[in-house]
């Protein structure tokens, strides 16, 4: 896949309210899906539809994407995760080799779905410090959120 067809696709999914494809969702990093379920009428009313449990004990914040119903993120501990956007069951996950400081980055190449994190360490208290870019090939079940 060339530098331009990739540029093409990451656009794309932009414009597809369904995706949270990067940081922000989109390169304005605007934070906003236009989805029209939510309204000012029924936010009050909204309940959380799953919660997810990493296993990890600590306490985690991540800026997650979503792509192809299915939503990465990152934890506390070096963890990345892959669940099913809708229901929030796990997919996938591994440990880093060092601290997770960035959002995933999700994508496919020829049928195989790949997720990248940045994995330095640099800001996480106790991590091993490093400075990597770690890209997981991740399993046929992750691919789409199946």
């Amino acid at each position: 896949m060339s530098t331009a067809e990739a540029d093409r696709n990451l656009a794309s999914a932009i414009t597809d309210s369904t995706q949270w494809p990067t940081y922000g969702r989109d390169f304005g990093n605007q934070r906003f899906a236009p989805l029209g379920q939510i309204t000012a009428q029924n936010v009050a009313s909204l309940q959380p539809r799953w919660t997810q449990h990493s296993g990890i004990p600590h306490s985690s914040e991540s800026n997650p994407v979503v792509m192809g119903g299915v939503m990465y993120f990152s934890s506390a501990m070096n963890h990345v995760f892959a669940v099913y956007a809708r229901t929030g069951r796990k997919l996938w996950g591994a440990k880093t080799a060092a601290g997770v400081n960035a959002p995933p980055i999700a994508y496919m190449i020829d049928g195989v779905q790949y997720v990248a994190v940045a994995a330095t360490g640099a800001m996480n208290v106790g991590s091993h410090r490093g400075d990597a870019m770690m890209v997981y090939s991740l399993p046929q079940n992750v691919r789409g959120g199946q």
